[in-house]
Formats: structure tokens, sequence, C-alpha cells
């Protein structure tokens, strides 16, 4: 009799360090391992010192639906947070039924096939009594619990649909590499820069998600395989160490025709901790059409873009700050410089390789997105993604839309669309999709209402009035 094998995460990958001992180590490897594998979810976890921001959720459920695509396996959460964290007197900010009805569904907006909601009874004894329960220790219903009673209701209602979409798929890769936390990704001892791997990966993921634009995090045997030539671009952030293997795979990746975008001292160590004569080590020098000169400490390098450089989105001039060292790049002559330091060395260099191109940047430009958030790092990032051919298929336009997310699960003859409002305030959007087929009649998942439709420039337009807060759930099917 088959038993099917499970695990989960006690928290993604992406917020811990492989060196720690702490969770789990490597998400696809245990994925690999295991016929169904997820990740616990407490975005308001007793030990957290704030309630997860949306990116850091979006992040975290990238990471772990990444760890399951890379084997061909859908993902699930083992435990999703359902009542007040509470760690003796550690007691986090209340759960409320808007939580429970925004996790379950950003859940389900990533691709997973089962959520196991963590508990039914509150823990009525030890540290964390009274705490993580859908209903009161007196066996009353909570606001919490008709909210997910309710989620789960539309869901089941709606199962066979779910079951057969599939997560748009991305055109953005990123590369998570665990041996750079042996190199000051994470250690503090080895570096000021804090959890450097960790910020590099989220900076990234939130610059491409604020634009609706997927990602997915690929391993370093996606590289090695050979599974990831699909994708229109590779970034490879905060890769100080690198084994060969992966190295050779990425110089694959690109003689086929792929965009590979690195950040400073590329694999200056290799996987026994030996250090490269030239870096970018094991000949990707060659690759990306530069070596590195001297590196230097410098707390937020500014970078100028040269007038040459003609990104879209990046004005000639324009001035872009870096994170904690300036690495002088020295360019073959085959290489084209796209911006210089303020001390006119260049800063980032493109070259073409093969059928494909490189970039090669001497600084950390994911990290300072991450910890600064600043528009033109961004711009930076967006212009580099679509130099390689990345295209947005959805685009969020109209007052107060800053903070709108969209998520999507398609297949052949539909599509549902997820729209999270994370602002307080109302939003008026308009979410325009290219879509591959005319779209038949569309509604409300949770209502079932018609809603309405328009196009505009061949592409499909929904209109909606947002609260505060507000999530809203579309399936519209192939005409």
């Amino acid at each position: 009799m088959y038993q099917p094998i499970t695990s989960h995460a006690d928290v993604p990958g992406l917020f811990t360090s492989p060196t720690d001992g702490y969770g789990e180590p490597d998400d696809w490897k245990m994925a690999a391992s295991a016929d169904f594998f997820g990740t616990s979810l407490y975005p308001k976890h007793a030990p957290s010192t704030r309630p997860w921001p949306y990116p850091q959720l979006a992040a975290a459920l990238d990471f772990a639906r990444s760890s399951g695509r890379s084997n061909g396996k859908g993902f699930w959460i083992g435990e999703l947070q359902a009542g007040q964290g509470v760690t003796a007197m550690r007691i986090a900010e209340p759960v409320v039924a808007h939580d429970l009805e925004y996790w379950m569904w950003q859940v389900v907006s990533h691709g997973a096939r089962e959520i196991a909601v963590y508990a039914w009874y509150p823990m009525n004894a030890g540290y964390e009594s009274n705490g993580y329960g859908l209903i009161n220790l007196d066996g009353s219903l909570t606001d919490r619990a008709r909210a997910a009673g309710n989620v789960a209701h539309i869901t089941a209602n709606h199962s066979t649909e779910l079951d057969a979409a599939r997560p748009a798929p991305a055109q953005v890769a990123i590369l998570y590499n665990r041996l750079s936390y042996m190199v000051g990704g994470e250690e503090s001892s080895l570096a000021k820069l804090g959890n450097a791997e960790r910020d590099s990966l989220m900076g990234l993921h939130r610059a491409f998600s604020e634009q609706q634009m997927p990602v997915d995090f690929v391993h370093t045997s996606d590289v090695v395989e050979g599974r990831i030539d699909q994708y229109k671009i590779l970034f490879v952030p905060y890769a100080v160490m690198l084994s060969k293997d992966v190295a050779e795979g990425i110089k694959r990746y690109v003689e086929n025709g792929g965009t590979a975008v690195a950040d400073a001292r590329l694999a200056w160590n290799d996987e026994r901790g030996f250090s490269s004569e030239v870096i970018p080590g094991f000949d990707l020098s060659q690759v990306f059409g530069a070596r590195e000169q001297i590196i230097r400490p410098v707390e937020r390098p500014e970078i100028t873009m040269e007038a040459s450089a003609g990104l879209l989105g990046l004005e000639p001039g324009g001035k872009i700050l870096g994170e904690a060292f300036e690495e002088d790049l020295e360019p073959l002559a085959s290489a084209r410089v796209l911006a210089r330091f303020a001390n006119g060395e260049p800063a980032i260099v493109e070259h073409s390789y093969g059928k494909g191109t490189t970039v090669l940047a001497g600084s950390f430009f994911a990290l300072a997105y991450q910890r600064h958030h600043e528009e033109p790092t961004k711009r930076l990032l967006l212009a580099l993604a679509r130099s390689a051919g990345v295209t947005a298929e959805v685009e969020v336009s109209g007052t107060g839309t800053d903070e709108v997310e969209i998520r999507r699960l398609i297949s052949d003859q539909f599509q549902i669309l997820f729209a999270f409002n994370h602002a307080e305030t109302p939003a008026d959007a308009t979410v325009s999709l290219s879509l591959p087929w005319p779209v038949g009649e569309a509604r409300d998942l949770s209502t079932g209402q018609s809603v309405q439709l328009q196009e505009a420039d061949g592409r499909t337009e929904l209109r909606r009035a947002f609260k505060g807060g507000e999530i809203w759930v579309v399936r519209f099917g192939r005409q």
C-alpha cells in the first residue's frame, strides 16, 4: 500500500541560515525527499519583532513554492497560524479575522494544494497556553474561525479549478546559493553586512513583485542540471562563494541565450574556501567581460549611468546608490561600460557571450534595494530585466494603488486573479492583463456575481474601487 511522505519546514529557508542548525537548511533537498513538502507560516509569531509585512509573506511563499517546482511537485502549508502568538510573556499582536482571510488567500494564490490551520483548539498548558487556536478556550467560536471557514467554503466549491491551475510562469529567476552564507552572508563575525544573502534575495523579489512580475527562486542544482533555460534572466546575488559546477552551469545558460546578472566579488571563493586567482573566478571573468581591479569598503557607493547605456527607464547621467563596497572593474575590450563610480572607474559592465548577455555590478544593488527601497535602484533592476526581454503581463494603475498586489493562477481555459489592497486606505484600480486568448465571462469567486471587463489596446481591463485591506478574487474563462 502506498504511504505518502509529507514534511514541512519550521520556516522557509529564505529566512534561516544553513549554518545555524535551526529550521530547514535546504528546502530543495527536503522537497526532493518527500511526496509533499511545504512550510509552517506564522506571520504574527510570538518570537517575531513585528508582524510580517506583505512583501516578506509573498517572498516566503514563492520560496516554498519554488523548492517544490524544481522537483515537479506542488507545496502545502503544514501549519498556518490560527490565533495569537504566545510564548510565555512574549505575546504578539492579536490575530484577527482579516488575517486568516488574507493569509489563506495568499497561500491559495501562490499555488499551495493544502492548508493545515494550526490549530482548532488553543494550547491549554505550557508556555504557549491560550495561543494559536481558531476558537476560544471555552469552546466558543471566533470571527477568525468564521473567516477561515468562509474561505474554505469558497475554495471547496471551486476546488477542481483551483487544483487544475498553476501560478503564472516567471520570466525572472533568482539564484539561491547556500555557500554564500559561509562568507559573511549571515555570520556577524565575518562581515558587517548582516544577513546579506537573505536580504539580497528579498530585495530582488520585492523589486519585481512590486511591478506584478512573477519570479522563481532557483537552486544551484537547477543551474547545474540545466533546468533554467526557460527564464529570460538569471540574477546571481551575493555569490561570493560558488562551486565550479554552478559556475559552469551559469556559463552554459548564457551560451544558450540567457542573460545573467551578478554582484561584486562573483566566485571569489570556491566551495573549499580557496580564493580565485582572478575575480570573478572559474573563468567567469571571460563570461562577464570584466575582472576585479580593487575593492574598497564604501557604505553607499554612488554610480552614474553612462549616456550610452540605453537602458529603458534610466536617464543618462542618473545616480544610483549601491551597498557596502566599490569594486572597480577592468572590462575586456569586447565589453561595454554601463555605469561608473564617482572616481570614474567602471561600476557596471555588460558583455555578450555565446548567444547570451551578462551584466556584472561592482556593488550589491539587490541588497541596497531591500534595505533602502530607493526608486532608482529598482529602476536599474527592472531595466536590466526589460533589456533581457522580460515583459509585464499585468499592470496596475489608478489612485492609491501603490500597495495593490496581483497574483494569478492560470490554465489553458481560464485564469483566477487575486487582488490584494494592502493599504488601509481605498484604491481606485485599473488592472490591465495581457492574455493569450479572448475572454468570455468573468465572475467574482466569492459572490458569484458577474464582473465587467473591457478591452483596450489589445489588453483586458478590470476596474475596482477597493476598500482598505480588501481582497478580490475573480475567475475569467476563455471565450
